[in-house]
């Protein structure tokens, strides 16, 4: 099962963000969340992260929020290409990297 393997060694990079950057207030469940320790916990939980999840949020809400995730996504894989190619700009990490002290 490489998709959990995978799943696993993303929980294990969570956590070392998550002892880097310290309490956060404000986090959502998204943000909190941990990954379950089976294959079966892991397809319940992912019921909870499609798009359609909360049938109660107003559409333009959800839309807006999947906007801005597609968004950020797009902006982190651009900055992963360039550090692939050796390219690092610190003005661009800072346009969307919001450091909390």
């Amino acid at each position: 099962d490489v998709h959990v393997e995978l799943l696993r060694r993303s929980q294990e990079i969570k956590e070392q963000l998550r002892s880097k950057v310290g309490a956060i207030k404000n986090t959502t469940e998204h943000a909190t969340y941990n990954l379950s320790s089976t294959k079966a916990e892991m397809l319940q939980d992912a019921k909870k992260a499609g798009i359609m999840y909360d049938q109660d949020l107003d559409p333009d809400i959800r839309s807006l929020r999947q906007t801005i995730v597609y968004g950020l996504k797009g902006i982190s894989a651009y900055g992963h290409q360039a550090r692939a190619l050796g390219y690092y700009d610190d003005q661009v990490d800072n346009f969307y990297i919001i450091r909390h002290e």
